[in-house]
């Protein structure tokens, strides 16, 4: 009876193809070790620039005015006031991020504080007259790859003031 075996030629070519195979693998599974934290962090990045656009449109929805300024605090690129029936609010964009402030209390007091490594926003008030009828807020994240920078989850958002709720339905 005779038992079956590998032959040495066999044994030669997997001893050859192995390393090779090897070698695919590493590059494959080192792409995805330096991968996966860097877009876990990209959607967590995103994830919190969503919550501030969620905040500025609940605002703007129940706005009554975009003013131009409020006491010392003027409306800019930087600086976004959202004037509500009961108070106005202050965006504003600092290195790190943007804070929400309540400015007409006694002492203004912060109420929300976005920080961001890599994202990108920008405002923009729609003008219709001389009055602000709408914001446009841009957003992307910065993703530096080789010495090279692309922009990644770009995104323009409109927000009217009173949102759809005062809008009026022209047959």
């Amino acid at each position: 009876m005779r038992t079956r075996a590998f032959t040495l030629v066999e044994m030669l070519v997997v001893i050859t193809v192995l390393p090779f195979a090897a070698i695919a693998f590493s590059g494959l599974f080192a792409t995805s070790i330096r991968d996966v934290p860097r877009m876990t962090r990209i959607v967590q990045e995103n994830t919190s620039v969503l919550d501030l656009v969620r905040h500025i449109r609940d605002d703007i929805d129940a706005a009554v005015g975009l003013p131009d300024a409020f006491g010392e605090v003027r409306s800019d690129d930087r600086t976004l006031l959202i004037a509500l029936p009961e108070s106005v609010i202050c965006y504003r964009i600092d290195e790190a991020g943007v804070t929400r402030t309540r400015l007409d209390q006694a002492e203004p007091q912060t109420e929300g504080v976005w920080r961001f490594r890599d994202a990108v926003i920008a405002w923009r008030r729609w003008q219709q007259g001389e009055e602000a009828r709408a914001v446009e807020v841009r957003t992307f994240l910065q993703e530096r790859i080789a010495g090279k920078t692309r922009e990644k989850l770009a995104n323009s958002y409109v927000h009217f003031i009173g949102g759809l709720a005062n809008a009026e339905v022209t047959p």
